[in-house]
């Protein structure tokens, strides 16, 4: 699929600026979309295997239809400021049909094992649960639950997991889409069946850097939206 490709693809340059590893999986772990949480098991695994010094703090996911539009923001500035958000260890977005996962960070350690596995549970414990996005749905409906809520964070979905903006991007203040400066576009929707053409031209926009998408942090509203919303 080449515009999945060029798409995962996109996210090269900013890993190489930051220093990001890049786990991109190729096969099906499990039956259905399930092999994403299987796979977020498998790299957890890996990372608390290590010496804690040695680990990870967060891991981002993003879906293979996603268009890394600015590789000049670091990732960091989206997680928890000081210890009084220490017990913040998901961060996710949602858009007009609740919850949208196909962009979300969480920090690396023995709750998110924990609450991954109780995702991947929901089907067989609880098969009366109605899962009308699949995976998604197991892990919005596992997330509502007192005992995994009080550590997750919704934040605005232009963050970091918004969608296209419009053909009048000048005038588009939409909140769930991207914006010039965003660090990503997802392309979540294909009703239309003509997601890959959009993806294309998203791409071409990112692959030459356009100035006014390839911004500095501080060219950008991320950091006061930032600091306000913690």
């Amino acid at each position: 699929d080449p515009p999945y490709e060029a798409a995962i693809a996109s996210h090269d340059l900013h890993n190489q600026i930051h220093g990001y590893p890049h786990y991109v999986l190729r096969e099906h772990m499990i039956r259905g979309l399930w092999s994403k949480h299987g796979w977020i098991l498998t790299v957890l695994g890996q990372e608390l295997s290590k010496p804690e010094d040695q680990r990870l703090q967060w891991l981002m996911w993003h879906d293979r239809d996603t268009v890394l539009m600015n590789p000049q923001i670091p990732l960091d500035i989206f997680v928890p400021p000081g210890s009084n958000f220490s017990h913040i260890n998901l961060l996710v977005t949602n858009d007009r049909n609740g919850l949208n996962n196909g962009v979300f960070m969480v920090r690396v350690g023995q709750w998110a094992m924990k609450l991954f596995a109780s995702m991947l549970s929901i089907r067989e414990y609880q098969p009366e649960i109605v899962l009308k996005y699949t995976e998604q749905s197991g892990m919005e409906e596992a997330i509502k639950r007192p005992w995994w809520n009080s550590s997750v964070a919704y934040v605005p979905q232009r963050w970091f997991n918004g969608f296209p903006p419009d053909a009048d991007i000048d005038h588009d203040h939409t909140p769930a889409h991207s914006r010039q400066g965003s660090l990503l576009i997802h392309f979540a929707s294909n009703r239309d069946g003509l997601r890959p053409e959009r993806m294309a031209t998203w791409g071409a926009v990112a692959k030459n850097r356009a100035p006014e998408w390839d911004k500095t942090v501080a060219e950008t509203k991320y950091m006061d939206e930032i600091a306000e919303y913690w």
